[in-house]
């Protein structure tokens, strides 16, 4: 499947209502004839660590604007696909998700009938840490 605009912006998180590079910069690197997704958006990545490199950062009382981090954040996603890239990755930018496990969603927790059989395992171990372990036993409040 070939590479798209929406793929890339993917990659990049230009997925705001606002995106920070127009159509025609990703649509540049497909017409460039780009096959593989993480080299395009490694390019991508720097354009965009470029564009926030040269503006300056900005504080106004408690509220600032780090434009700085912002260039190395990108300048560092740019690495992290070039590794990918050149490890073989990215050629089927429609199977990024399967092939590569990137852009996928882990989810960690304890179900509560993970916690129900927990409880009644008789053979489970018992932990030390119990409701109110930490209570200051010496404090007059309750």
């Amino acid at each position: 499947m070939a590479l798209t605009v929406d793929i890339l912006r993917q990659l990049v998180s230009d997925t705001a209502e606002t995106p920070i590079l127009q159509d025609e910069a990703y649509e540049v690197q497909i017409l460039l004839g780009e096959t593989n997704a993480y080299r395009a958006a490694a390019v991508l990545c720097r354009q965009l660590s470029a564009q926030f490199a040269s503006k300056v950062d900005v504080k106004a009382g408690p509220v600032s604007v780090s434009n700085s981090d912002k260039a190395k954040a990108y300048a560092d996603l740019a690495t992290k696909y070039d590794a990918l890239a050149l490890r073989g990755l990215g050629e089927d930018p429609e199977n990024l998700v399967e092939s590569e496990g990137f852009m996928g969603v882990i989810l960690t927790g304890v179900s509560i009938s993970e916690m129900a059989s927990v409880k009644e395992d008789t053979d489970r171990v018992t932990s030390v840490f119990e409701k109110g372990l930490d209570k200051n036993w010496d404090s007059t409040e309750e």
